[in-house]
């Protein structure tokens, strides 16, 4: 019996709507509500009824302002609570490495790589390690290594498959990994390396990658549907995405449903509006931004029915991002945009982050 005095399907009705935290303390309850709970079965049956959210799982640098005693964050947008995840040993030492990327997979979340320093910090060593968190069944296991150890480095899942590309010290490599079989494999490398990686986002089954180069900001696409131009690789092809300039050099990306955008820390957004040279072009400015777990963040906003009337508000509970329009230009596809809110959470606390079903 479930919960005593009740029938067994009327008590899974009632746990299957606990918030997802409530979930995960409820399980030292008993070793049979536990399993019961740490199930795929009731993960599926908490989909089935619309119950499962997608969360902001952010991983946080040990030197942010986020940081605490846990290195994985997770930011509920219904709510706008942020809850501590902690794992095993082994899933921590991982998390605690610098430069780790991270990607998600429905209710999985992968943290790939990153690097280390020596005991005198003079030296660091670069990881290919692959840490999985099951947020359905509130799990950690750990995946095959990469081909190629890699820090500071994009990475995201396009069509079912994950990819990594790049990394620090100008490395070039590109890697696809089937997660079905556990199995990674090297695709055509980057034309040339980037000292730094800034920012990478997929929009319309491409990625984007963008960074220094040298002296220059740079970015580059990624097909993987296109034929490669190298005899040694058969899926994969990089092309340099020109017209990135002023203003717009520096940021992270955000993509929605129709565009791809660009917006940094002064606030200024620009849009692509093609791939092709000169495609993008500056659109607005963000001139208003509460960020949620800063300690000047309002607990409340006496004018959000104001703000909500507008058409270039940006709303998450007590945050909001007031995206001013340029030129006329519309940027209506940024509003309520949970990839907009991502993206300025990474630029201001310079942490990765993946969007979980929860």
């Amino acid at each position: 019996m479930v919960i005593p005095g009740l029938p067994d399907d009327i008590a899974l009705q009632c746990l299957i709507r606990l918030p997802k935290f409530s979930l995960l303390r409820i399980r030292c309850v008993s070793k049979a509500w536990n399993e019961l709970v740490s199930s795929k079965q009731f993960y599926l049956l908490r989909q089935r009824h619309l119950l499962v959210d997608d969360w902001l799982v952010l991983v946080v640098p040990r030197n942010s302002r986020l940081y605490k005693s846990a290195r994985l964050l997770a930011y509920d947008f219904n709510s706008a609570a942020s809850h501590r995840i902690k794992g095993p040993m082994e899933a921590e030492k991982h998390l605690d490495l610098m430069g780790v990327g991270c990607a998600s997979q429905g209710h999985r979340l992968f943290v790939l790589g990153g690097s280390s320093a020596s005991h005198d910090g003079i030296e660091f060593q670069n990881h290919s390690g692959v840490t999985i968190f099951d947020a359905a069944t509130s799990s950690w296991t750990t995946g095959s290594r990469m081909k190629i150890a890699r820090s500071y480095f994009a990475c995201c899942f396009i069509e079912g498959t994950l990819y990594v590309a790049g990394g620090c010290d100008n490395e070039q490599s590109t890697e696809a990994y089937d997660s079905e079989l556990d199995k990674w494999t090297l695709l055509e490398s980057m034309p040339f390396g980037f000292n730094h990686i800034e920012s990478f986002a997929v929009f319309q089954s491409k990625l984007y990658v963008k960074g220094r180069a040298g002296r220059n900001r740079r970015v580059l696409v990624f097909d993987p549907r296109s034929s490669s131009s190298s005899s040694s690789s058969d899926t994969g092809r990089w092309k340099l995405s020109r017209g990135l300039e002023g203003n717009l050099r520096e940021g992270e990306f955000v993509a929605t449903g129709d565009h791809l955008y660009v917006i940094n820390q002064a606030g200024y957004v620009g849009r692509l509006d093609d791939d092709k040279e000169h495609g993008w072009k500056e659109v607005g400015i963000v001139s208003r931004y509460f960020l949620p777990f800063a300690a000047s963040s309002p607990s409340s906003l006496s004018s959000l029915d104001l703000v909500s009337n507008s058409s270039s508000a940006v709303l998450f509970r007590n945050d909001a991002f007031f995206v001013t329009s340029k030129g006329g230009e519309d940027v209506t596809d940024l509003k309520n945009s949970r990839q907009l809110y991502r993206a300025l959470l990474l630029t201001f606390y310079h942490c990765q982050g993946a969007v979980l079903h929860f």
